[in-house]
């Protein structure tokens, strides 16, 4: 198992905190979505990027991946011609980086479209811009979500499917899964459901856990505390030979109350290295 953690998990950090920290911690590969606290955009200084990613070659540590929240399902105009613009900027940083993989999502769709309508902005999208993803060796990673308005509780089309449907529209060109595995489950999706939809495509995961409030909310608790069966999705992946990346996304970032990195990121890696070795 590869362990890596995003960078949502310490946003009061800086860069060099964050590397020191995967050092010390024996983590192998960090996930950037924040730098010294700011969201990296597409505007983002690339000599910022290169020198962290020859600090991060220096520090024998891979650079999991560049996240952005780039929403593929828009329809042809001023709005996709932005998209298309971000991913190129994006992917540029991504390579600056030395990540080797860029998130995106599906992303939500106006009510009344239909999801083929929808895929079919998607494969337009991606058309514009996965060429140069190819050139730049970045890998466009489709990461399985939910968005309002839209999932398996509500159309019967769950995201997972979506997405597996997009790589397959795609004939596997440059693109692939990353499975949070809070997301689909949170969604009512079985780890079993999302791995059959996930399985032949998967690039790497977010891993977290979340125990169900009352009042129907998740609410974010640290490995082992929550109700995501962790212990067996790690099961299945072992028992399938998957040597992708286990990267934590503690959303510090969104979830101020959550515990600091201090204590939830050597949590998280001794959690998981247990579940490794039982």
């Amino acid at each position: 198992m590869r362990y890596a953690f995003s960078t949502l998990a310490c946003p009061e950090w800086s860069w060099e905190r964050a590397i020191a920290a995967a050092t010390s911690l024996a983590y192998q590969g960090i996930e950037w979505r924040l730098i010294d606290g700011s969201l990296v955009t597409a505007d983002f200084p690339l000599e910022t990027c290169r020198k962290i990613g020859a600090r991060m070659r220096n520090e024998r540590l891979e650079s999991v991946a560049l996240d952005t929240n780039i929403q593929l399902a828009v329809p042809a105009g001023e709005q996709r011609t932005r998209m298309i613009a971000e991913a190129h900027g994006m992917m540029e940083r991504a390579y600056a980086l030395g990540a080797p993989m860029l998130r995106v999502f599906i992303g939500e769709y106006p009510p009344g479209t239909s999801d083929a309508t929808a895929l079919q902005w998607v494969a337009e999208g991606l058309d514009a811009f996965i060429g140069r993803a190819r050139e730049l060796s970045v890998t466009i990673a489709l990461e399985v979500h939910v968005f309002k308005g839209r999932g398996k509780n509500v159309n019967g089309t769950s995201d997972s499917s979506l997405c597996r449907q997009t790589v397959r529209n795609a004939g596997g060109r440059g693109i692939g899964i990353l499975w949070d595995v809070g997301n689909p489950y949170e969604e009512g999706e079985t780890f079993e459901e999302t791995w059959a939809q996930v399985r032949d495509s998967l690039l790497y995961l977010h891993v977290k856990d979340a125990r169900c409030l009352p009042d129907g909310h998740w609410k974010y608790v640290l490995n082992g505390e929550g109700e995501i069966p962790l212990g067996s999705i790690v099961r299945l992946l072992h028992g399938h030979d998957f040597d992708g990346w286990f990267s934590y996304e503690w959303e510090k970032k969104w979830h101020p109350e959550l515990a600091g990195p201090e204590v939830a990121l050597p949590h998280y890696i001794s959690f998981m290295r247990a579940l490794s070795e039982a």
